[in-house]
Parts: C-alpha cells; structure tokens; sequence
C-alpha cells in the first residue's frame, strides 16, 4: 500500500494535538491554551497508538507530548513521530527530569522541553517560539544535565535511524549550545 505523508498547514496558526495521560491536565491545556488566538486544539489522545492515529488525520503543527502515557513513553513516542514526520515540531511537557530520557529526546530532535508548572504565559510563549523555529531546553533541565558524560549512546540512535531511514538530527544540543551560551545561561557548555 502507497501512502503520502500528510501536509501540514503553515499559515502562522500554531494546530496543537495534545498528548497528556490525565484528562484534568488535557483539560486544563484546552482551556488555556485555546484562550490564545493563534493556537487551536485540533485534538487530544492519552496514548501514544491514539497520538499517532490522530496526526494523519488532524494535521496539527505542533504535537504537544508528555512522557507518562497511559500505553508507554513518551520518548518512544518521540521517536517515531520524528521517523514518521520528521518535520513536525515536538514540545514535551514533563515532570520528569530524568537525565537519560532527557538527553535522549533531545537527540531524537524535539523543539522543546519544558518541566511541568512552568508559567502558563511562559508555556504559550514557547510555543510561539517553537512554531517560529527555535528550540527551548528548560533551563532547570539544562542545569541538571552532565556535559561531561556522552549524552546519549549515539550508537544505539545511528542504528535506530538506519534501522528506520531516518537520520535524527543527534547534534540538535551542539547546535542549540551557542545560543545558550551567547544568551549566557549555562555556564557548563
């Protein structure tokens, strides 16, 4: 069966699939996002099978992920929304702060990655970033993270995309990191 990569609309508007495991947080989301004129809800999933059924069909720009789902990680869905739609923007909201998950997301090339309880103001302005092209790390994650250490096996995620025919954007960090530094943020780098 031949299949066409979706189209995704890009006329400014910020079309946001939620992905969250708690139904009060998707609500919450909705309402307050939706209080933005230029975001829309195109639709919600609690599961990374329901996210990936939904993307074909709602064609949003922005897929807005939480790790914990209720069918799995987050990260896996992570990586195969980036094999399947390299170029839709990922923002992952998160209470976790794990290292390992963290830097593994990031090699996967996602646009953003915000901790849980962040301002919602500040939330709606990273999506707004996000949608222009830039890439937002949590500073509280950032300064967690070991610059010393490699960040991810880059072994096992080049075999992963060669097993997909996909190649991640695995130096996503190496090329955030001047920005970081230039605003003069993360003292690590």
């Amino acid at each position: 069966m031949f299949m066409t990569r979706p189209q995704f609309p890009n006329d400014g508007l910020v079309r946001i699939l939620l992905v969250e495991n708690s139904n009060a947080l998707r609500t919450v989301f909705r309402i307050i996002l939706s209080t933005d004129r230029q975001v829309e809800i195109l639709g919600e999933a609690d599961s990374a099978e329901d996210a990936l059924g939904l993307i074909p069909l709602l064609k949003p720009n922005l897929v807005l992920v939480d790790l914990e789902l209720n069918d799995g990680s987050g990260v896996e869905l992570v990586r195969q929304i980036k094999r399947l739609y390299p170029a839709l923007k990922i923002l992952v909201l998160s209470a976790n702060e794990d290292e390992s998950a963290t830097l593994e997301i990031i090699a996967y090339g996602v646009n953003a990655y915000c901790i849980k309880g962040l301002p919602i103001v500040q939330l709606i302005d990273i999506i707004h970033k996000v949608q222009s092209g830039e890439i937002w790390i949590d500073p509280v994650v950032l300064a967690n993270l070991n610059f010393d250490e490699p960040f991810v096996d880059s072994a096992q995620v080049w075999k992963e995309s060669l097993e997909d025919g996909v190649v991640y954007p695995n130096s996503r960090l190496e090329r955030a990191k001047p920005r970081f530094l230039s605003n003069a943020l993360f003292k690590r780098f």
